[in-house]
């Protein structure tokens, strides 16, 4: 991958490179088309795409599952409070909603963080935990839902069975 972008951008060619593995699309592209049955759903840079997924369709395809049906119950100030099952949600956001309108919240992995303290807060049973060399993967059982994060890898949680309280950075949370 990387040795084919080096001969591209070398050569000066634009080229079309097709893949369903998003991660080569990734090392290779300046720019990245992520399409659904023949159809475009985003298209940018790829920094640009898997920080701002445009879909539902476009977060799973990324490899990101943390998706939360909610509900806007207020709507001010560019922060959006979202009820959903976790609790309510507080997302800055410059979309147009309203109130009662049904959304969907991405929760990205590197959303969490082990804490008392912090606006958006939920609380479960960590259900699963797993060193992964940068991280440690967790999985965190919310009434009825399990959301996956990725916590620094120095940050080990507590037991599997035990309950935690994570805390969720503003920045890792949309509205889709």
């Amino acid at each position: 991958m990387v040795e084919l972008r080096r001969i591209l951008k070398a050569a000066g060619l634009t080229s079309i490179y097709v893949t369903h593995d998003q991660q080569e699309a990734f090392a290779i592209a300046d720019r990245v088309v992520i399409m659904n049955a023949g159809r475009i759903e985003q298209i940018g840079a790829p920094q640009a795409v898997y920080a701002r997924p445009s879909s539902e369709f476009v977060a799973r395809f990324l490899g990101l599952s943390n998706l939360i049906r909610g509900t806007v119950a207020t709507k001010a100030s560019g922060v959006a409070a979202i009820l959903t099952p976790l609790g309510l949600l507080n997302i800055t956001t410059e979309r147009v909603l309203s109130v009662n309108q049904a959304v969907t919240v991405l929760i990205r992995p590197d959303a969490a963080e082990l804490q008392t303290k912090g606006n958006n807060q939920i609380e479960g049973i960590l259900i699963d935990a797993a060193f992964r060399g940068k991280y440690n993967r967790i999985v965190v059982h919310v009434n009825e839902i399990d959301l996956v994060f990725e916590l620094d890898a120095h940050s080990m949680p507590v037991s599997i069975g035990q309950h935690v309280r994570v805390a969720l950075h503003d920045d890792s949370i949309m509205i889709l």
